[in-house]
């Protein structure tokens, strides 16, 4: 006899005979269902789960809720593929980039090295696409390894460090600046140019999901798209600035949703 003869046969009430007996010697669990004389065996034999009952209005309620919810411009732009919403994220790059080089470009531009800007610039863009373009990926296909996740949140957060550690180019004099107020500056500013990105995130994720991983790549991205600005305004260049002010904000962005998904969490259980 095995494990499941000898549960069944106590189970029904049963006993079992001296061929269990070499199991028995060797199996300590059978030999608790039958020292119990099997009470835990008919125990566990008549318990059943309770089975869950979906409550069809309310489906049917919120699945009217969700279809009422794409239509109008909304849902046409939530319609689109990926790739072109993707292409709204381009845009925005572009119209960050144009706003700050037309009305707020650092005055040390003639003097500050233009492969150094663009490279930066390059640099950021990529990860913000990167990781719009895996926060967008639909709900139908099989999640993305989690180390492409943890690479984008890695340079996110590390890029803009290397980068603030470059190599100094004094273009501004050091006496002429206040570290703390120039960093808060620079960091509300950086703060405010991720906020356009999250502005418009309703418009590119149609998934509704407000928890795991894909909110917190739009999140990163967001403070990477301040590091754009940042670059095209900001003409100081000293490492300790660059720390303060510039490099802090896509980790300040994320410490920031991860303590309010905490703060809610937090909530739920106390209500």
């Amino acid at each position: 006899m095995d494990c499941r003869d000898i549960e069944q046969t106590i189970a029904e009430g049963g006993s079992v005979g001296a061929d269990a007996d070499l199991h028995l010697r060797s199996c300590e669990p059978c030999r608790v269902l039958v020292d119990d004389r099997g009470q835990l065996a008919r125990a566990l034999g008549s318990s059943r789960p309770d089975e869950p009952v979906a409550d069809l209005d309310l489906l049917g309620r919120e699945l009217e809720a969700g279809l009422g919810a794409e239509r109008g411009i909304l849902g046409r732009v939530r319609a689109w593929p990926r790739a072109a919403r993707l292409a709204l994220v381009v845009a925005l790059l572009l119209v960050d980039v144009t706003f700050f080089g037309t009305f707020m470009m650092r005055r040390d531009f003639d003097r500050y090295p233009l492969w150094r800007l663009v490279l930066a610039d390059g640099v950021y863009a990529g990860i913000i696409l990167l990781a719009t373009w895996y926060a967008l990926r639909p709900l139908y296909l099989r999640p993305a390894p989690a180390w492409i996740a943890r690479a984008i949140f890695a340079g996110a957060i590390l890029v803009p460090v290397a980068f603030a550690l470059a190599p100094e180019v004094p273009t501004v004099p050091a006496r002429d600046i206040s570290y703390v107020a120039y960093a808060w500056y620079c960091f509300m500013t950086g703060c405010g140019q991720g906020l356009a990105l999250l502005l418009l995130a309703p418009l590119l994720d149609r998934g509704g999901r407000v928890a795991g991983t894909e909110p917190l790549l739009l999140i990163a991205a967001a403070g990477v798209l301040g590091q754009i600005g940042l670059s095209v305004e900001c003409p100081v260049n000293y490492p300790l600035h660059l720390l303060t002010g510039h490099a802090i904000v896509p980790a300040g962005m994320l410490l920031a949703a991860l303590w309010w998904r905490r703060a809610g969490r937090m909530s739920e259980r106390i209500a």
